[in-house]
């Protein structure tokens, strides 16, 4: 795999890792870029592997919990993850936007 291929595809595996805090995926984020290819190999190969056991572990859930509660909840965390993502990224837009009009008017 290429390089610029291993960093989209860590890019977006770290973005939907539920295991991740806003925090870290933004620390991770910033470290793929420099990553090398070696280095992203891994980061992929244990995201995935993390991924697919929790997938099994889901299936496992689901087997025992016949209402889905367990999953409605992760639905839950993910929807106010992917909320909060949008939310930081909303307001690094502003910022930036309020930080150019500030530059436009003293220039």
């Amino acid at each position: 795999m290429l390089k610029k291929d291993l960093k989209i595809k860590a890019d977006a595996m770290i973005l939907r890792n539920l295991f991740l805090s806003l925090k870290d995926r933004e620390e991770w984020k910033g470290m793929v870029p420099t990553m090398k290819v070696a280095d992203l190999k891994r980061l992929v190969a244990i995201l995935e592997k993390t991924e697919s056991d929790f997938k099994g572990f889901l299936l496992e859930v689901a087997k025992r919990d016949p209402e889905h509660k367990v999953i409605q909840k992760l639905k839950a965390y993910g929807k106010n993850a992917r909320k909060e993502i949008a939310d930081t990224e909303h307001e690094k837009e502003v910022s930036e936007a309020e930080e150019g009009l500030k530059n436009a008017l003293n220039n």
